[in-house]
């Protein structure tokens, strides 16, 4: 086992089945919070290429697996919610 690596945290329930049906939360950021996808100008997100690539590999999910099903989401510059 490698010593040098960093403890972590567990982020899953002990008891909970994550196999069956249900509704998950899931925010995905950038390293540094840095604003890779995009920018907000007058309230409005503008993204860019990466944040073009981020939605379409989001709306991949479902297209590539019939059980996931996609609910509300947004493209925002340093993340994904």
């Amino acid at each position: 086992m490698n010593n040098d690596l960093p403890i972590r945290k567990l982020n899953r329930l002990r008891e909970y089945d994550y196999s069956k049906g249900g509704y998950y939360f899931i925010t995905i950021c950038t390293l540094g919070k840095e604003h890779y996808f995009g920018k907000v100008e007058n309230e409005i997100m503008i993204k860019n290429d990466f944040g073009n690539i981020v939605e379409k590999q989001w709306l991949w999910l479902h297209q590539n697996y019939q059980y996931v099903e996609l609910d509300y989401y947004v493209v925002m510059p340093n993340h994904l919610q």
